[in-house]
């Protein structure tokens, strides 16, 4: 017999309340192995709602990578990180979208205006940016997270919408410092190139993905 109220989090307590967590929203954009690993974890620390956007199918190149596995080849990440979330926090609820979501500003605005935090672990500078613009509208905090030059570096972003610098602002004033610990690659991120996956760690992967 499993009492998931009260046994589910059990050795969570005297760190935080969980019960704090269960009402709150957050919203994924971008289930790959960064966003898969914050939803799973989210979902262990208590996070009772979640939506989660992403247009791509899992692929077999992608496991070494990601919180699912072989048997999910095939399906769209949304729905096997929804599954992943169901086997750590039956109780959590999640909506799905497998959309691009720069194509959609509409239900990207809806999203955003749902949530209490924006957790973004998309691909593209665009997809970032068009986040980055809606949450700094609807002054929802969000938390931007990534790796490259094959997982060596990486980079945690929080954004507190008139409290601090915006994700564009930081961007564009590192943009030299990306070129200095990068000499292998041009960082330009007023431009939205096609993005080339880079071999990388899962560990290393996870390591920022958890601090995100």
């Amino acid at each position: 017999v499993i009492r998931l109220e009260t046994d589910l989090f059990a050795r969570l307590k005297g760190i935080f309340d969980t019960s704090v967590l269960a009402p709150k929203t957050v919203a994924v954009f971008g289930l790959g192995s960064g966003g898969s690993i914050g939803a799973v974890e989210l979902a262990k620390a208590g996070v009772g709602n979640f939506v989660l956007v992403d247009f791509d199918r899992l692929k077999a190149h992608n496991i070494a990578r990601h919180v699912c596995g072989l048997s999910d080849v095939g399906r769209y990440k949304t729905r096997a990180v929804r599954d992943a979330i169901g086997q750590s926090n039956p109780l959590a609820s999640v909506t799905a979208h497998e959309v691009d979501i720069t194509e959609r500003p509409q239900l990207l605005d809806e999203i955003v205006e749902e949530a209490d935090l924006v957790f973004v672990a998309t691909d593209t500078e665009l997809s970032r940016y068009m986040i980055n613009e809606t949450c700094l509208l609807s002054g929802t905090p969000a938390v931007y997270g990534g790796v490259y030059e094959r997982a060596f570096a990486g980079e945690v972003l929080r954004v507190v919408p008139g409290e601090a610098a915006c994700y564009a602002c930081v961007r564009q004033g590192m943009a030299d410092t990306m070129r200095s610990i990068s000499t292998q690659q041009a960082f330009d991120y007023t431009d939205d190139s096609d993005f080339q996956a880079e071999p990388g760690l899962g560990l290393d992967v996870a390591f920022v993905s958890m601090l995100q």
